[in-house]
């Protein structure tokens, strides 16, 4: 006899409404989009991105330590880093809408907020970063943002720490690198310029893509279109 795959009889097809389960009952299968989206739970970021000398400078240290230090292989599995001083997350929460608009709200309440570059520092041993040096006013921005959005996000352990570590981050490795010391002595060799710089925008990152950024300068939320416009960039600086 010919042995094959049950199928064509009713008692033997598996349907529409998914495996048999305990007792007989159907259990209902979940649809793959489904599945997709409880895996893929969005993640957020608040954030300064910084622009200018400031910039070319933090991005020029980056990369000469990836030429430098990483073997090609290493240098396509890192991700670039954009140089930027985080202010909130990463974060995650349920409510979009509510997260742009307490951000939003938040950020209108300044306006031009200062802060200095502060030579370099590091985190245990895969973080080095340019130190920050915060005015008043960019403590008092960031732990705004942070008590608006602490009902409703579930926020990272550092926001809510005080005092809050600003930084702009030059390298990182999750996993940790053998020659980090060598790493560390290379960007020492730099010198940050006394730069005083100012946050003119906030943008709010989806899954590390710029979502909403709003213009302190300009009091105009921007979206992602905008927000990398470079005619509306001029705008600002013109301000």
């Amino acid at each position: 006899m010919r042995m094959g795959r049950r199928g064509g009889r009713a008692g033997g097809r598996r349907g529409a409404g998914g495996r048999r389960g305990a007792g007989g009952r159907r259990r209902q299968a979940t649809p793959n989009s489904a599945r997709k989206h409880i895996r893929r739970r969005a993640h957020y970021l608040i954030e300064f991105r910084f622009h200018g000398m400031a910039k070319e400078m933090m991005r020029d240290i980056s990369n000469n330590v990836r030429t430098r230090f990483m073997g090609q292989r290493q240098r396509m599995q890192a991700r670039r880093v954009v140089p930027h001083i985080t202010l909130a997350g990463p974060l995650t929460t349920d409510d979009e809408a509510q997260l742009v608009q307490q951000t939003v709200a938040a950020c209108k309440k300044y306006q031009k907020v200062k802060f200095k570059l502060a030579g370099f520092d590091k985190f245990r041993k895969n973080v080095i970063y340019v130190k920050i040096n915060p005015s008043p006013e960019l403590i008092s921005i960031q732990k705004d943002i942070v008590k608006r959005l602490d009902g409703f996000c579930e926020l990272s352990e550092y926001d809510l720490k005080s005092p809050f570590t600003f930084h702009g981050t030059l390298h990182m490795d999750k996993n940790g690198i053998d020659n980090f010391d060598k790493i560390w002595e290379f960007v020492n060799t730099y010198r940050i310029p006394e730069f005083n710089m100012h946050l003119a925008r906030v943008a709010i990152l989806k899954n590390n893509r710029i979502h909403r950024e709003h213009d302190l300068i300009l009091d105009r939320t921007l979206d992602r279109r905008e927000a990398l416009s470079k005619q509306l960039a001029e705008e600002t600086k013109q301000c």
